[in-house]
């Protein structure tokens, strides 16, 4: 690193990330600065292993927290080899997570800071990025946990999971089959909420910030904004946790198709042709709409398996008194309706 660098991060910013307190959108901010610059990767990779070192501290009341962060950011930005910090008395005023680093400092003591590249693979874990751009996709985490990403999902995760927690990021819709572990729960920050879970399977489609809609197929979920635990929803198999503009609710949900995207099949019994259309559009990610309201009552019994576009647009005609007619990318289904 060079010894003129000097750090252009927010310290407050920084030591959220370090203590797993930042939000999504925080996190991608630290991950943006550092995959900018190749000297903030090495400051953060730096500031990583001396938080995590600072884990077998055993007391971190006789730190001064200010003075022995200053010098902790001296330390990497002068490239010293040697970091000496003596215990000062305790104060108990100011900001408490930093005695983290505080007490790294004291750690160092004759260790000194050569960062070769084994140690950062070790204690500095990158995250891996896994996108589902024309087709879902399937991806193993290191702990077991599949994960299915629909078509444009995108799922951002470590190589491993050292912490307390395994934490993943989603944009858009994925299916969870999460390998247990009692003593580290899963955690996936889907928008504006955390999703927590030790071992079950569930749904979760966060298209947008502000909505997220997580459906439980095994086990238990809990659905909470970042720093408001005590109002999460608790979800359990049938039920579904919504996060709209700020507000938490949750309802029982029967959705047969729920997973037709993954298991490649659109199974209809009866259903309302609204319905149908809402399912058509989600499985092959393109707008269908009745033309008019009359339309609501016919219903179709039918079963497709992994159907092409044009073999469904092909038997709706067949089978229901409706025609198909397509303007620009939304398909539209005509018709008078049913009796």
């Amino acid at each position: 690193m060079d010894p003129s660098f000097q750090p252009t991060i927010d310290e407050q910013l920084l030591i959220r990330f370090l203590d797993g307190e930042a939000s999504a959108q925080e996190r991608q901010q630290i991950r943006d600065w550092a995959q900018a610059d190749c000297q903030h990767q090495q400051y953060l990779e730096q500031m990583t292993w001396l938080w995590h070192s600072s884990a077998q501290a055993k007391d971190f009341a006789s730190i001064d927290v200010p003075r022995d962060f200053k010098k902790v950011k001296a330390r990497l930005a002068i490239g010293r080899q040697e970091a000496i910090s003596q215990p000062l008395p305790s104060k108990t005023h100011w900001w408490k997570p930093l005695a983290k680093i505080a007490a790294a400092v004291v750690l160092l003591l004759g260790i000194g800071l050569g960062f070769k590249t084994p140690l950062r693979q070790l204690l500095f874990h990158r995250d891996n990025i896994t996108e589902a751009t024309t087709h879902p996709v399937t991806v193993t985490l290191s702990d077991g946990t599949r994960v299915h990403l629909n078509t444009n999902a995108r799922l951002t995760y470590p190589e491993s999971f050292p912490g307390h927690e395994r934490t993943v990021t989603l944009t858009g819709e994925a299916f969870f089959e999460v390998a247990k572990n009692q003593e580290k729960p899963f955690v996936i920050a889907s928008g504006a909420v955390l999703t927590r879970v030790l071992g079950t399977s569930f749904l979760v489609n966060a298209a947008r910030e502000d909505s997220v809609l997580v459906s439980v197929v095994t086990g238990k979920v809990a659905l909470f904004a970042p720093g408001k635990r005590t109002g999460q929803l608790t979800m359990t198999p049938g039920e579904r946790g919504t996060y709209l503009r700020g507000a938490l609710t949750k309802a029982p949900y029967r959705d047969v198709n729920l997973l037709a995207w993954k298991t490649g099949q659109l199974i209809f019994h009866n259903a309302p042709l609204r319905e149908v259309a809402n399912d058509l559009s989600h499985y092959f990610h393109q707008p269908f709409r009745l033309q008019t309201k009359e339309l609501e009552s016919c219903a179709l019994s039918s079963t497709f398996n992994r159907p092409s576009l044009e073999e469904v647009l092909a038997e709706l005609p067949l089978v229901l008194p409706v025609q198909i007619v397509r303007k620009s990318q939304v398909i539209m289904i005509t018709g008078e309706g049913c009796q």
